[in-house]
């Protein structure tokens, strides 16, 4: 790196460091320079990255962004190690990351910490540093980091040692965030090329996996969508490559007696394919059915109806029995109604059964959604999370994962959003013809799911009495006392009216059957308790839990825990060093009951009006005024 300087190679780590677009204004403070510096440093970086074929992603109003595969780029990351002259210039995880990678390969028969310290410029202590966070990532798996007098080496089943490849390939994807959802489709060169750059697979074996993903679909007649097609395409890829290094799985026939021939077939089929190239043990057809039973695939249709999948899956019994009881609790909580035979319904139905075998052979897929639902949608997702955990513990079944999780509430969103827009709208302006149908027409533009129902005049609002319900009215003039929610807009309706007209009807939902009247009864009962700033701070609670049960998170501001308990109970309060931090605390002698109040919970602390009456209570005498 003789080209670059000393604070162009800091600019350039940086960039290694970020995940995602950075503004020159960001670097800057970063390197305490002017932006015109980062600008011209960032030249000589691209410059520098030229050779490597690596080429800096800039976006209008985002900022830069290094590509990811420059971070798999070995030749690139030494550059940078040997001229840097000290530790730690390039990150830790990077450096993780790669020896995780070297262990999984297993081409070596151990890695000795000294060899390792002096390929990455670092000392022995780092690398052993480095080998304390491994083996942690690894134990996930079910795999042990062995210590012997060469180094070290990974000890495990053949399932784990797949399932880490899987894990470490999908993390270090730079499309692992891209925003797909069940029913989309994802299947690019760009993927290809990533596994490539992984260094895990060669191009023959890369090659094969499409080829099989090619001839799954055309078996089965129909396109495979998202998450599926990930996850077989690289567990595939997995088996055709640890099969060529002589790698294979071990399966106990008798511990999954209920195995459905059509799919076992369907793949040892597969398995003929692999073994065209090279040799394979039979048991890796077992191997490959675990991944067909757990996706939405059926072989040997020409049309593709969703209720005749049951055929082809194990899961078919409880499956319906948890939508049912799952839609029950997040229906009420969400205040609204779905037919049970409705198209989503049907569809998360579909999702549910593949699913429960994913469960019970532990397999694990990478989320593409999560961290989006988890910052737009976190309540509802905690909600769905909590809820699934009780049924789950109800009929003794595995726990599912929160990235499974973040697949089925998205389903609920999608529930709610539909229902969002069955509204009713009056347009109430003074303005003349042009201005009410420039009005009218954005309107139609921008919210074409809205019903209109009809453009009156401040004269004509008597109107109103005799028209069908309404549930807003959108108006260019102040309107008060109208018991009917109003939102004022320009006569040209801006963008920021555009904006509060969404955020304004978005919020509704929750609002109407609010009611402090069953929140009072419930207190009166006994059944829920509101706690303060001023009770917490004596002791309440003093940081224990009075029940080995579930915590979990629900958006950003609300920290749940339930349980089971002998009596029935749920507590809201905050700490007063936390004052943005709401703590929800819900217990009740059985599963069901649990469910009852976390549905109940959800309303009040999920609904602005709940919200802003929490608000007002820092006392013990702010709750009086509440409630007596």
């Amino acid at each position: 790196m003789a080209n670059l300087n000393t604070r162009q190679k800091k600019c350039l780590e940086l960039l290694l460091n970020e995940k995602e677009f950075r503004s020159a204004k960001y670097l800057a403070e970063k390197l305490q320079v002017s932006d015109k510096t980062v600008l011209q440093d960032i030249k000589a970086i691209q410059e520098y990255l030229n050779p490597f074929h690596v080429t800096l992603i800039r976006k209008t109003g985002s900022g830069i962004l290094l590509p990811e595969k420059a971070r798999g780029n070995q030749e690139l990351l030494n550059g940078l190690r040997s001229s840097a002259g000290e530790e730690g210039s390039v990150p830790a995880e990077f450096r993780r990351m790669e020896i995780i990678k070297r262990l999984l390969l297993m081409d070596e028969s151990c890695l000795s910490i000294q060899k390792l310290s002096d390929e990455f410029y670092v000392s022995r202590a780092s690398i052993v540093n480095d080998f304390k966070a491994i083996e942690n990532w690894v134990a996930d798996y079910g795999l042990t980091l062995v210590t012997s007098r060469k180094g070290r080496s990974l000890e495990g089943p053949e399932k784990g040692i797949r399932h880490a490849i899987a894990a470490w390939v999908r993390e270090n994807n730079p499309s692992k965030n891209t925003e797909i959802t069940p029913g989309e489709y994802m299947q690019s060169g760009e993927e290809e090329t990533h596994f490539i750059h992984t260094g895990f697979f060669t191009e023959e074996e890369v090659e094969l996996s499409g080829e099989v993903m090619r001839y799954l679909e055309q078996q089965c007649s129909h396109t495979i969508t998202e998450p599926y097609y990930s996850y077989l395409r690289d567990h595939i890829l997995i088996c055709a490559s640890r099969t060529r290094r002589g790698h294979f799985i071990e399966w106990d026939e008798h511990k999954f007696p209920k195995i459905q021939p059509v799919l076992l077939n369907f793949a040892k089929e597969l398995l003929g394919i692999i073994r065209k190239h090279w040799e394979a043990a039979e048991q890796e057809s077992f191997y490959l059915y675990r991944y067909l039973v757990s996706s939405d695939i059926v072989p040997g249709k020409q049309e593709y109806p969703r209720k005749s999948e049951q055929n082809c899956l194990e899961e078919t019994d409880f499956a319906p029995v948890l939508v049912k009881e799952l839609s029950h609790y997040m229906l009420k909580a969400l205040r609204i109604t779905v037919e049970p035979d409705s198209q989503l319904m049907e569809g998360l139905l579909a999702h549910v059964r593949p699913l429960l075998n994913r469960v019970k052979y532990d397999i694990r897929i990478q989320s593409r959604i999560l961290e989006d639902m988890e910052a737009n949608y976190g309540e509802l997702l905690g909600l769905c999370q909590a809820a699934l955990w009780c049924i789950c513990r109800k009929y003794g079944r595995k726990e599912i994962s929160i990235k499974e999780v973040s697949y089925i509430a998205i389903y609920y969103q999608a529930m709610l959003e539909a229902k969002r827009m069955e509204k009713k709208i009056l347009v109430v302006t003074n303005s003349g013809f042009g201005a009410t149908q420039l009005l009218e027409t954005k309107l139609r533009q921008y919210f074409p799911t809205y019903r209109i129902l009809d453009v009156v005049s401040m004269i004509q609002l008597e109107k109103l009495a005799s028209m069908e319900p309404v549930d807003f009215i959108i108006s260019t003039v102040p309107l008060k006392n109208m018991g009917i929610p109003c939102i004022q807009v320009s006569g040209v309706m801006s963008d920021t009216d555009i904006r509060n007209i969404q955020d304004t009807i978005a919020a509704s939902w929750l609002e109407t059957d609010f009611s402090l009247e069953r929140l009072r009864r419930q207190y009166e009962e006994g059944n829920f308790a509101l706690y303060t700033v001023e009770q917490v701070k004596d002791n309440f609670f003093r940081g224990t839990m009075p029940y080995q049960g579930k915590r979990l998170s629900w958006g950003h501001c609300l920290q749940v825990a339930i349980g089971i308990n002998a009596d029935e109970k749920t507590y809201v309060y905050r700490r007063e060093n936390e004052t943005e931090v709401w703590h929800l605390v819900s217990y009740a002698r059985t599963y069901d009951g649990l469910l009852e109040q976390l549905a109940e919970s959800y309303q009040i602390l999920c609904s602005s009006k709940g919200r802003e009456m929490m608000e007002r209570c820092y006392s013990t005498e702010d709750l009086k005024q509440l409630f007596l």
